[in-house]
């Protein structure tokens, strides 16, 4: 919607109800000129908002670099003093500040965000249904059970199976974990 100048509006309950054409564009101007209100406000509300974000994105903008570079250096520590941590606290490092934990995920089906080429390819491969559930969906389940032959064929889509270890930071006041490292490791048999 255009937004355009206000001029002087009239009242609804000042027109008169003829049922003639006077009523009819009378109207019509006190809906153009409440459009115009409604579109006036919602242009104040976006320019604030977007003032917001601008001020918002100045402050965190560096803060944010801080966290990153203090996040590669956590998993740095963490992960070349594994077996110190390990020994002392075990895969759980609980601080006054943070819960940290080390864990291995067991064999599964590492895809990436588009999992689309890799159903194409599952639906087109002679005996790829089994490996799709149907909305269509992957079947993790099958693929990463599957033999490295089909494994082997994914890999360039993306698709990966094997072991991950994850090293997960929880800092109070935190509603998710942060993943500091993760890590592949191959499937041996």
């Amino acid at each position: 919607m255009r937004c355009t100048v206000i001029r002087k509006s009239t009242a609804l309950e000042d027109i008169v109800p003829t049922g003639k054409i006077e009523e009819l564009e009378s109207l019509a101007k006190r809906r153009r000129e409440l459009l115009e209100r409604i579109c006036k406000a919602e242009k104040v509300e976006k320019d604030a908002i977007d003032r917001a974000k601008a001020v918002r994105a100045a402050k965190t903008k560096p803060l944010g670099k801080e966290l990153k570079s203090l996040d590669s250096r956590l998993a740095l520590l963490l992960f070349g003093r594994k077996r110190y941590f390990w020994a002392r606290f075990g895969k759980t490092i609980k601080l006054a500040d943070a819960v940290i934990t080390y864990r291995t995920v067991a064999k599964s089906l590492d895809t990436p965000k588009n999992v689309a080429p890799v159903i194409n390819f599952l639906r087109n491969m002679r005996g790829g249904n089994r490996f799709l559930t149907w909305t269509p969906s992957l079947n993790r389940d099958a693929i990463t059970n599957s033999g490295e032959s089909l494994q082997s064929k994914l890999k360039p889509l993306g698709a990966w199976v094997g072991r991950h270890a994850i090293i997960t930071i929880k800092t109070t006041g935190q509603d998710e974990p942060t993943t500091l490292d993760r890590r592949r490791f191959p499937n041996r048999r």
